[in-house]
């Protein structure tokens, strides 16, 4: 048997036993090719987004661990290397999708691959007077990238459409503002957007889909957030709760007296839920959290809801807290098509024990 060294296993010794010698000596002989072969190494550090730095090179830094746990050591242990646009590179500056390779050498062998991005930073000061620009669909995942990693520092600041988005072609497929881990103690936390949307009267266009998990909107947390001048047009398809065309859920606005607004919005959706039972799906928003405070304005939903064994449903919000207030001023329902089942839902919110205030002229 090859290991650390040669073992003698005597005839004396059970079968049992010899088994689980063998078992050690797989998962931790120095010398044992799995340990040493980077095929089963770990790559730590490396971020799935990078802001690109005006053609400056950008650091990637990395910790590349062994099977064993041991961290090995760059040109001693592997060496580094980089793929872009097909082509073999030696440093990383530029947009686009990069695959890092990781190669063994001296006594380790094998490789590994990983990919990240390199991604344009908005256009803007992210000011009223000069917000930052979103001109695509590749702009619309950096504007979620930089809520997933800025997310306590959206307040106050303004995001635009540009006067020539069209994601026709590319419609979105992934939500923004979701959760993320928390740096200090690892727990997951809520990701919000807190600030300023201003669709510049385009339309965004989403595919979206959920299989498993509850929750399925371009937002997936809003708290404190105004949403303006924006149609939504496309799909959203979920096999569990929370379905809608604008967010999940706004949460609770501490210290935003104004809570969520949500203005001059369109959406001409399909949401679809093939649920059997509780769907709480909504027009525009799925869940107002309790104490959350949501205001529409000049809002109409022209599209449709689907999926006859989905009941518990709201046309623009699925479901209103405990103190939650919701307020709708000159909106309109007025789907292509419902086939949601009626029991338990209402026209605009459902909710606990605050009815939504209405001022449809």
């Amino acid at each position: 048997i090859q290991g650390p060294e040669k073992i003698q296993v005597s005839s004396k010794v059970s079968y049992t036993r010899y088994r689980m010698e063998l078992s050690q000596l797989q998962i931790i002989g120095n010398n044992y090719s799995a340990n040493t072969d980077l095929d089963y190494a770990t790559i730590e550090g490396l971020k799935h987004y990078y802001a690109y730095d005006k053609g400056n090179d950008i650091p990637i830094d990395i910790t590349v661990k062994d099977m064993g746990g041991n961290t090995l050591t760059k040109d001693t242990h592997y060496t580094v290397s980089y793929t872009y646009d097909r082509k073999s590179v030696a440093t990383v500056n530029d947009i686009g999708t990069y695959t890092l390779t990781i190669t063994g050498t001296g006594s380790y062998t094998g490789q590994q691959t990983a990919s990240f991005k390199v991604y344009q930073a908005l256009a803007g000061n992210g000011i009223e007077t000069d917000p930052y620009i979103i001109a695509d669909a590749n702009d619309w995942y950096v504007f979620g990238k930089y809520i997933y990693e800025n997310w306590n520092n959206t307040a106050g600041k303004y995001y635009k459409l540009a006067d020539t988005f069209d994601n026709s072609n590319e419609p979105i497929t992934e939500m923004i503002a979701t959760t993320k881990k928390d740096a200090n103690d690892g727990k997951t936390i809520h990701a919000p957007f807190y600030g300023t949307l201003d669709g510049n009267g385009r339309t965004l266009h989403i595919a979206l889909k959920a299989d498993s998990e509850d929750g399925c909107a371009p937002f997936r947390y809003l708290e404190g957030a105004t949403i303006k001048n924006l149609t939504v047009a496309g799909s959203v398809a979920t096999s569990s709760k929370y379905g809608a065309s604008i967010a999940v859920e706004n949460l609770l606005n501490v210290g935003y007296t104004n809570g969520t607004e949500i203005i001059d919005c369109y959406s001409s959706v399909n949401i679809t839920s093939s649920i059997n039972g509780d769907g709480t799906n909504g027009g525009f928003v799925a869940v107002n959290q309790t104490d959350s405070k949501l205001t529409f304005t000049r809002c109409a939903f022209l599209g449709r809801m689907l999926g006859s064994t989905a009941h518990s449903n709201g046309g623009f919000v699925g479901w209103n807290e405990s103190v939650g207030s919701i307020t709708f001023t000159q909106c309109l329902f007025d789907p292509v098509w419902v086939s949601m089942s009626n029991t338990g839902s209402k026209t605009f919110s459902r909710y606990n024990t605050n009815a939504p205030s209405l001022d449809l002229q």
